[in-house]
């Protein structure tokens, strides 16, 4: 992995892993050595590399092929990066939707519970005031009523004061009428002349 966080792959095996100190087991290198001890062997004695040199000019190709690995490999890096970024914008995205749906659901239902709780309020507020007012009616109508009745007795007491004078005034009359005809009886009035 290099400081760009890449993973780098070998395509071939590395030379220190094998067995070419130990009797040339597995190991292939042990053919290099033999050709480059007899001369090549494929271009005549004393050919030295020319039999081998088209094998050997493919070093290009080998950069080559290393730096289409490695080319490969950083855009696929590229493409992980632009993927998982996609991905975490998505994520983030979506979350933040998660997030405002919460929000306006809960807004929704606060608005809810909000118009419950003001039609409550202004139902009990008219009840009461309703309630206040009939009870401030039926008190001035008990007072009027009252007063009514106050002046109607007032206006009773009054009478059967009068019919109570008119009453003695007539016992007055008839005491003072007996009075008058005892005493004319006793002291008749001289016959006229």
């Amino acid at each position: 992995m290099d400081s760009e966080g890449v993973n780098f792959s070998m395509p071939v095996t590395p030379g220190y892993g094998g067995s070419f100190g130990g009797g040339f087991g597995n190991d292939w290198a042990w053919i290099i050595i033999l050709l480059l001890a007899f001369g090549g062997g494929f271009g005549g004695y004393g050919g030295g590399f020319d039999g081998l040199y088209p094998w050997m000019n493919n070093s290009q190709n080998i950069n080559d092929g290393f730096r289409d690995q490695m080319l490969g490999t950083q855009i696929s890096g590229i493409q992980s990066a632009i993927t998982s970024g996609f991905n975490d914008v998505n994520v983030g995205i979506l979350s933040s939707v998660n997030g405002l749906q919460s929000q306006l659901a809960q807004c929704c239902c606060d608005n809810r519970l909000a118009t419950c709780q003001t039609q409550n309020l202004v139902a009990t507020e008219s009840a009461a005031t309703r309630a206040a007012i009939q009870s401030q009616t039926q008190a001035i109508l008990d007072k009027m009523c009252q007063d009514k009745i106050d002046a109607k007795n007032e206006k009773i007491v009054e009478l059967n004061n009068r019919i109570n004078a008119l009453e003695s005034n007539n016992y007055i009359q008839n005491a003072l009428t007996a009075q008058t005809q005892y005493v004319i009886g006793l002291y008749p009035p001289p016959a006229a002349v």
